[in-house]
């Protein structure tokens, strides 16, 4: 059954999320507070982890994952812009 998921992502850190194979992300932004990632996904596959690194506008990266950009949020309410990438 193909549908869309939403997961919801921790800034400033790691996320390591269990998803079906072959999902495709659709689209991160932010939702009531929360950085969230939609992702269209085929829940009749098997499912693998897949690992999202976080990074805040400024900081440090800590390799160099501009090819495995999947969204930008912007948190209203403090300002701050947090950047998703792939850890392939």
């Amino acid at each position: 059954m193909r549908t869309i998921h939403k997961y919801i992502l921790s800034r400033g850190e790691s996320n390591d999320i269990e998803m079906p194979k072959g999902s495709v992300i659709l689209h991160v932004g932010m939702q009531y507070g929360s950085a969230c990632m939609w992702v269209g996904v085929d829940a009749n596959e098997p499912t693998e982890v897949r690992s999202f690194d976080c990074y805040g506008t400024g900081r440090m990266l800590t390799f160099t994952p501009f090819s495995s950009h999947v969204g930008t949020v912007v948190d209203e309410n403090s300002g701050f812009a947090w950047h998703f990438f792939e850890v392939t």
